[in-house]
């Protein structure tokens, strides 16, 4: 029998295929010019029944009411983490410098894992390395160093846009999903489960604390944090709050732009975007990369709060 713990994960591992399959519909759907590879061979052949499959396998269900219930909350899963998705990319496109038509994508990395409590972790941190050097065009033997805690090759979603105006600033996005724990008697294929949710939704943003509160803009002289902040972050976060997993998107921003640029591939100016996405709304951070004269004081920020994650 799982413990809550396991039962937790495999939830949200099911929330996280849900995500990013809205996140790639509606790329796919925009006016982003598309490479003819993008490596989605297994996201085409995946539907919502594998995942049922693989949650039914996991979860070690006998009782046909308990299998009955599984079936509709993923249902509910890829409802509601699909339309996050959907919403994410789509509002992502919609604030561009340029028409979505002005891009390309250079790099797409987005795995694919079905939910499962145990893996084969040096096996598939080795497959999953080989997958992500390919993805960015780099020939040689893979660095195992990019696997590392808020490396690249560990990201939930990383997109490289390139402008067809070599006047413009490339886009990098990072995505991070986690889903915030799960209600227990959650029975979706009733009305009552879906307003019960609504109240917690209600109660979650009337309860969220000041901090969460403040949006700051930052310019002129900089802002950084201290370098203790880490030992204060269980104080306003934790594993699957929104501020822990855009701490994890940061990291992967900026450990991306350092190998990038180690690489000679950052000869441009990239305007990136690090977003934690739960089923509790967005949490997003911006900043620019070698750009002239000063550093962006939120890529300092940005440093910051990755340096704090790892």
């Amino acid at each position: 029998m799982l413990d809550k713990l396991q039962q937790y994960s495999l939830w949200g591992q099911a929330f996280e295929i849900a995500v990013k399959r809205g996140v790639l519909l509606s790329l796919l759907a925009s006016d982003v010019r598309k490479p003819e590879k993008l490596g989605l061979e297994s996201w085409m052949e995946l539907g919502t029944a594998d995942v049922y499959g693989a949650m039914t396998r996991e979860l070690q269900e006998v009782d046909p009411n308990l299998r009955a219930r599984s079936r509709e909350t993923v249902r509910h899963l890829f409802q509601l983490g699909m339309g996050l998705g959907q919403t994410a990319m789509r509002e992502y496109l919609r604030n561009l410098k340029q028409g979505a038509d002005e891009y390309t994508i250079r790099a797409l990395w987005c795995p694919l894992q079905l939910p499962r409590t145990h893996g084969v972790f040096d096996l598939e941190t080795s497959e999953s390395l080989a997958q992500f050097w390919s993805t960015f065009g780099l020939e040689g033997t893979p660095d195992r160093a990019l696997t590392s805690k808020g490396f690249p090759a560990r990201a939930d979603f990383l997109l490289w846009l390139e402008p067809s105006d070599d006047k413009l600033d490339r886009e990098f996005l990072c995505l991070e999903f986690s889903l915030n724990g799960f209600p227990e008697s959650a029975d979706y294929s009733k009305p009552a489960a879906h307003l019960d949710e609504l109240k917690r939704y209600a109660w979650f943003v009337d309860s969220r604390s000041v901090f969460s509160r403040v949006c700051a803009e930052v310019s002129g002289e900089g802002f950084a944090l201290s370098p203790h902040i880490k030992d204060h972050l269980p104080a306003f976060t934790g594993r699957d709050k929104p501020l822990y997993k855009l701490c994890q998107a940061a990291s992967y921003i900026h450990t991306s732009m350092r190998w990038l640029e180690s690489k000679g591939l950052a000869g441009r100016p990239f305007n990136t975007r690090a977003l934690s996405i739960t089923q509790n709304g967005f949490e997003s951070l911006a900043a620019k990369f070698f750009r002239t004269g000063n550093p962006d004081p939120r890529g300092i920020l940005m440093e910051s709060l990755g340096r704090a994650y790892r």
